[in-house]
């Protein structure tokens, strides 16, 4: 048996609702970047403790509740797109 992942742990923390992927790691869940980022990071509507390897963003908008774990990815990532996406070529 393995561990769980970093995205399992908090899911157990923190629910599944209103919770998804910020900066870099969103912009990995939308295959935007090639970066790795060194923590897995998200959003969440609630705050936890001891969360090793997660980097938490707390949001207070309550219409994050309907959204998926991908949507909110999204949303994180039109927040400041300059600095999670990697420019394109010419």
């Amino acid at each position: 048996m393995t561990r769980p992942s970093a995205v399992e742990v908090a899911f157990e923390a923190l629910g599944r609702k209103g919770v998804g992927p910020a900066g870099f790691s969103a912009a990995r869940e939308w295959s935007l970047t090639t970066q790795l980022p060194a923590a897995l990071h998200l959003a969440a509507l609630k705050p936890a403790k001891d969360l090793p390897g997660i980097k938490l963003t707390i949001r207070s908008n309550l219409d994050r509740v309907d959204l998926t774990f991908r949507e909110i990815a999204l949303v994180e990532l039109l927040r400041d797109p300059e600095v999670y996406v990697e420019a394109g070529g010419p």
